[in-house]
């Protein structure tokens, strides 16, 4: 099965979230993670399922993924022929403010 990896800083980003989710109410955590795992499983599946972002070069098809119970999306793009998710934005934060993965 082909694996999505994680640019580390959404790594990061994927860890302090649950976390904090987790100290807000135990289990919840556990639930944001869960929900991750399955988006990644969906991505893999059906990998044009997301909201393309059109900011971004075409080349990039970077998209948008957005988590069904928590305010948050995983943005993945193609850089290099490997997909990979760049960020796990809180929908809420700026946007475009992970652009600088890119590179």
């Amino acid at each position: 099965m082909a694996e999505l990896r994680f640019h580390p800083a959404a790594r990061v980003e994927l860890v302090e979230a649950i976390v904090y989710h987790e100290a807000a109410r135990p289990g919840l955590g556990a639930k944001l993670e869960a929900e991750v795992d399955d988006l990644v499983a969906r991505i893999l599946e059906l990998p044009e399922s997301g909201a393309p972002l059109p900011a971004y070069a075409p080349e990039l098809d970077v998209r948008a993924f957005r988590l069904p119970s928590f305010r948050y999306s995983l943005l993945v793009a193609d850089v290099d022929g490997e997909r990979m998710v760049y960020a796990v934005a809180h929908q809420h934060r700026r946007p475009g403010y992970w652009r600088d993965r890119l590179k």
